[in-house]
């Protein structure tokens, strides 16, 4: 691995440990990559005021250089404020979905700032909730959605999650992309949004190519993400994410991500 110019990790599973909390080694690895002049960044799912709530609880507040929120939607300079959106779902396109899903067992949720707006309440949408320190809304959704919006959320438990993907694949949609980022959580997003679209902005804004970059993390909402630059799978990666990644760390409960900046930098 030579010539790394930037890192990107993912939240969930990858920087914070299953306590929710940024293991110190971590911190150390990455106050020790920036110390050789690489900044660090998150490629994330989350919308921008939840990452920026809890990088004072993670103890990132000061290590953190940008931010690719919404899956790529949102791209931020954490030291300028600078913003940059791309590839937002249609306001018209997450009606349609409202009206293709409402009928499963799922909450159907955008974000707003740090609420989780949805049009029903499930245990596993509460879960959820408690479980990122998000504020809770229910409403009805297609009132509620009168603009573009970066991604939709679909909370459910695994089974209906299933029934949901299967339903998604049966009708082959053009106008939006739809996966599992977790066993209760399902994504929708437009079809030109990625992770990777997002990081392509921030090599676009440092003058650099994807070789420079290295990624971490774990789960198949990564996958793009770490096919297409230098990618780290944790310890504790779904498998299809170790086959395609030609490193692999600790778990994220051990800190897997600054054990590695220590060792190879």
């Amino acid at each position: 691995m030579k010539d790394i110019k930037l890192i990107v990790s993912d939240i969930d599973g990858t920087l914070i440990d299953k306590k929710h909390e940024c293991p110190n080694r971590n911190i150390e690895g990455i106050t020790y990559a920036k110390r050789k002049g690489i900044p660090f960044a998150i490629g994330t799912g989350r919308p921008y005021a939840m990452v920026k709530k809890n990088l004072k609880r993670w103890n990132l507040e000061n290590h953190c250089d940008y931010l690719v929120c919404n899956n790529g939607a949102t791209v931020i300079n954490c030291k300028t404020g600078q913003q940059k959106s791309q590839n937002y779902l249609p306001k018209d396109v997450i009606h349609q979905i409202i009206d293709t899903y409402q009928n499963f067992n799922v909450s159907l949720c955008v974000f707003e700032n740090d609420t989780l707006v949805t049009n029903k309440i499930t245990d596993a949408y509460l879960y959820r909730c408690k479980e990122a320190n998000i504020n809770k809304r229910e409403t009805c959704l297609k009132e509620y959605v009168v603009c573009d919006h970066p991604k939709m959320l679909l909370v459910s438990d695994h089974k209906v999650q299933v029934e949901i993907l299967k339903r998604f694949e049966s009708l082959n949609p053009c106008s939006y992309r739809m996966f599992a980022s977790s066993p209760i959580l399902t994504e929708v997003v437009h079809p030109d949004l990625s992770k990777v679209a997002g990081i392509d902005v921030l090599c676009q804004m440092l003058n650099i190519q994807r070789e420079n970059v290295l990624c971490f993390g774990d789960e198949m909402n990564d996958f793009e993400m770490l096919s297409s630059f230098n990618g780290v799978a944790m310890e504790n990666a779904v498998d299809q994410i170790k086959e395609i990644c030609e490193y692999q760390t600790l778990s994220c409960d051990e800190g897997g991500v600054g054990d590695f900046l220590l060792k190879y930098f």
